[in-house]
Parts: structure tokens; sequence; C-alpha cells
């Protein structure tokens, strides 16, 4: 999604905001998630409109509906995988394991939607914040999931973006079409124990 590279205060009230999974009932009509009203250059757009739901009701992925003000500004769809320890810098692993994995749990936004008339306004980053949050206290309790992933499109402004949001950039991404982005869901596992609470993230 485009986004600008200033960092802009929040133009909406956090309280009108709200989500939930995605139904039959839920009205995507109004719902435009294309670059300019036509462009959908990564199909972010047909996914919600077309796909999602088959997605969803194949376990092929979970997509959470974002709401301004009872009406539909957004969406996310998520899934599972894993992210490589090669992968990862040096301090962002997690510490507590006997030894390095090869690999850690993780979930992973397949699709990231905002309206286009919704952007730049702050709503996409609280999004992302929303879906740290659903992934720690709910996903991850029912299955180990301590990183949260994606892949950002090859746009400097939209890796920022992911970066001012938390995300790391992992290694090895020059030749890759798509840059994978990882963000730590429990950084406080990293703290001894008598130093570990709830960490905003």
């Amino acid at each position: 999604m485009p986004v600008s590279t200033q960092r802009h205060e929040p133009t909406f009230d956090k309280a009108k905001v709200s989500f939930e999974t995605l139904t039959n009932e839920i009205s995507l009509s109004s719902l435009d998630c294309t670059d300019d009203g036509v462009k959908d250059p990564y199909g972010v757009n047909e996914f919600i409109h077309t796909q999602a739901l088959a997605h969803q009701r194949d376990n092929l992925g979970l997509t959470l509906v974002l709401s301004y003000d009872k009406v539909v500004g957004g969406y996310a769809t998520l899934g599972a995988t894993n992210l490589q320890h090669r992968l990862m810098h040096d301090g962002t692993h997690p510490v507590t394991c006997v030894e390095d994995l090869a690999s850690y749990p993780a979930v992973i936004i397949v699709n990231l939607g905002i309206d286009r008339h919704r952007r730049k306004g702050g709503l996409g980053s609280y999004w992302l914040t929303l879906l740290k949050g659903y992934c720690r206290r709910t996903i991850a309790e029912k299955v180990a999931a301590r990183f949260l992933v994606l892949k950002s499109r090859p746009d400097e402004d939209v890796i920022r973006f992911y970066r001012d949001n938390g995300f790391i950039l992992a290694l090895d991404q020059d030749k890759q079409a798509n840059k994978l982005m990882y963000v730590d869901l429990f950084p406080e596992c990293n703290l001894p124990d008598d130093q570990r609470g709830a960490i905003a993230l």
C-alpha cells in the first residue's frame, strides 16, 4: 500500500476502530485497497473481494476485517509459518532456548490492505499494533507463535513504514523480490525472569 515518508499524527478516533473475522455477512462493497482506484499490482484488493472467504473456508488463511466508525476500512489475512534462524540479525533470536533452533514458529501477514481513502492518517500503523496484540493474546495462546512476519513490496517507503512500526528487515534479502521482515511478539521473554512483564509493541 502506498505510504508517505513523513510521520503523521493520527487523524482518527481509536474508540471508533474495531475488527472481526471475515464472514459472508460483512459487506466489502465500499472497500478499495487499490493504489489509485484502478491499479492493484500485488492483488491485495482482488484477494479480499474474490478469494479471502474461500481461503478461510479451506483453512488457508484467517482474514480479519478492520472497521472505522462501522465502515470497513481494511483487512489482514494471517497464516502460519516459521522464521529461519539464519535470516535473523544477531541479538534478535530468542535467548531462552537451550540451543539455537533452525527456525522459530511465527504468524505471517499474508495480505494487508487499508482502504485508499483511509491512508496517511495513522490507521495503518494502528492496525499493525492491533494485529500484534491479537497474535499475542489470541493466536499464541492456542499455538506457539513467537514472531510476526510479512513480506514487504520492494519499496523503500514501504520498508521504512514497517521499520517505523517495529519490524526488522531480515538478512539476505537483496535478491528477493519481496522483502522478509519480522518483529518479536514476546520481547520480554529475552529478559531475566524478575524483569519480565508485558512490553508495549
